[in-house]
């Protein structure tokens, strides 16, 4: 298979562009957040409920994609980012606590519904037969994930946690532009004389699938961890003794390792399952918040983030490949879209609304404790579920 590097080249400009901005506002949302006067709580509701309000519009853009086939996932992300770009000047303009509180709830839930739709837009080629390297563009998503974190880090250190807006609007023109170098693929329209092309509704998925409701769940008590450990990182950092520079440097190792493994996914498939690659990933998921649990210096947290190139990293393509081929073409939009609402949407509802209290009330160690044991009882339901949906008949 020769890779279409034109195609790739502009995917990966988009994808990337994309996690600059969620690298700068979602990785140091609790920084800045703190920084005008949020406690943890306050921080963890704005979490939750900007991963309910994901979750809900998610609900609505799978099927509403499907359905309409003349659309893409590029049409609702340019429109979005216009929403974004409001709410930020929002903050600038009238920065008081309620606006400050709105405008960044906002903000996180279209990041959140960016993430899946980002997903869809790149399967939308994959589906139509074009070569693109979805694994590569995503692995180069993370390493412009890792630059930012990196940057911004000495950048609210030099000059203040409003550098963050200041950044933003600078990226977020760049975003603009690559969006308007790729044109959406034409979909293909499901033929009415066979049923098993046409998309079905979440009930009738799950109802083909039962062990599907069982799998994302499991995949959910997983991802907890991973959501917590991001969303209060500066917690982890500034426990063992770090600052906002430390941030920077921790997030931009976690981001820089994952790429690696992003641009050798096709070359692991031709090896090894999404399956298989979907299982492994998932064991260090619940090893890597255990070393983060119990380490005792910034380092020590450095080495913990190294896990993210076996976990995060390997997980991203593995499930969502793995997820395309289980549910079919028919259900491009709707299975990636709930992929994401079981990981970046409930995820981020309920480790926002746990993760905030726990450490208002308990240490950071207790609380990557309590994780530790949900990622390791998502991971055995992992394991059962995915013996089940193996067994089930594909989708068209």
């Amino acid at each position: 298979m020769t890779i279409d590097k034109t195609l790739t080249g502009k995917y990966a400009l988009i994808n990337s562009s994309f996690y600059l901005i969620y690298a700068i506002m979602w990785g140091y949302a609790a920084l800045y957040l703190q920084a005008k006067g949020f406690t943890n709580t306050e921080i963890g509701v704005i979490f939750a409920v900007a991963a309910a309000g994901s979750i809900l519009l998610q609900f609505w853009f799978g099927p509403f994609l499907d359905r309409h086939v003349r659309l893409s996932a590029k049409h609702v992300i340019f429109a979005l980012h216009l929403v974004m770009t409001l709410s930020v000047l929002a903050m600038l303009l009238a920065p008081s606590h309620a606006v400050t509180t709105f405008s960044y709830t906002i903000i996180m839930t279209i990041l959140l519904v960016d993430a899946a739709l980002f997903n869809t837009f790149g399967m939308e080629f994959i589906n139509a037969g074009l070569t693109l390297d979805f694994s590569l563009c995503r692995g180069l998503g993370s390493l412009a994930y890792s630059i930012a974190s990196l940057l911004t880090g000495f950048l609210v250190q030099r000059a203040g946690a409003d550098s963050i807006l200041t950044a933003f609007f600078l990226i977020q023109g760049v975003s603009y532009l690559t969006l308007l170098f790729l044109k959406p693929v034409e979909r293909p329209t499901a033929r009415e004389d066979i049923p098993e092309q046409q998309p079905d509704t979440v009930s009738q998925l799950f109802h083909k699938r039962p062990a599907l409701l069982l799998l994302l769940t499991s995949i959910l008590l997983m991802y907890l961890s991973y959501t917590a450990i991001n969303n209060f990182h500066i917690n982890i950092i500034e426990s063992v003794g770090g600052g906002s520079r430390e941030l920077g440097i921790s997030t931009a190792i976690a981001a820089f390792v994952e790429l690696p493994v992003m641009a050798a996914f096709l070359r692991l498939a031709r090896r090894f399952s999404y399956g298989n690659m979907l299982r492994f990933s998932c064991a260090f998921f619940v090893i890597k918040v255990l070393l983060t649990a119990f380490a005792a210096s910034v380092p020590a947290v450095y080495a913990a983030q190294c896990l993210q190139l076996l976990s995060y990293g390997l997980f991203i393509p593995a499930s969502t490949y793995y997820i395309n081929a289980v549910l079919g073409p028919a259900n491009i939009a709707k299975g990636q879209t709930l992929l994401g609402i079981f990981t970046f949407g409930l995820s981020g509802l309920i480790s926002g609304a746990m993760s905030g209290v726990l450490l208002d009330h308990f240490s950071v160690r207790t609380t990557l404790l309590i994780y530790t044991v949900l990622a390791a009882t998502g991971f055995s339901g992992l394991l059962l579920a995915m013996r089940r949906v193996d067994k089930a008949p594909r989708s068209a």
